[in-house]
């Protein structure tokens, strides 16, 4: 998996680009690059929604299938995350908020 400066991974961005998407969509488009994606990104991608109605605009880390820390800021995410398992690397995203996911025209 590629992982980004400060530990965000590439799923974060791929879901700054699929914002206007709808739910469905996006979890039928997650197919394409699946092969790119790690457990931990797919377990982000089946939780999507839980996510987004329980962590809207906090930032979360996941490690083995496993949400392991909540807050406002990435790195803040990070280092709780490395502290709880520092042999992993998290995966890190901002979840947004179903008003982020809305198409501006």
């Amino acid at each position: 998996m590629i992982k980004i400066d400060f530990g965000l991974s590439i799923k974060y961005l791929y879901l700054k680009l699929s914002l206007c998407l709808y739910y469905k969509d996006f979890v039928e488009s997650i197919s394409i690059i699946g092969t790119i994606m790690d457990k931990d990104d797919r377990w982000i991608v089946e939780h999507f929604s839980e996510f987004v109605t329980k962590y809207a605009g906090k930032y979360i880390a996941v490690v083995n299938q496993e949400l392991v820390a909540i807050g406002d800021s990435g790195s803040e995410v990070e280092a709780k995350a490395r502290k709880i398992n520092p042999q992993e690397i998290p995966s890190i995203l901002r979840v947004p908020r179903e008003e982020d996911m809305a198409c501006l025209l």
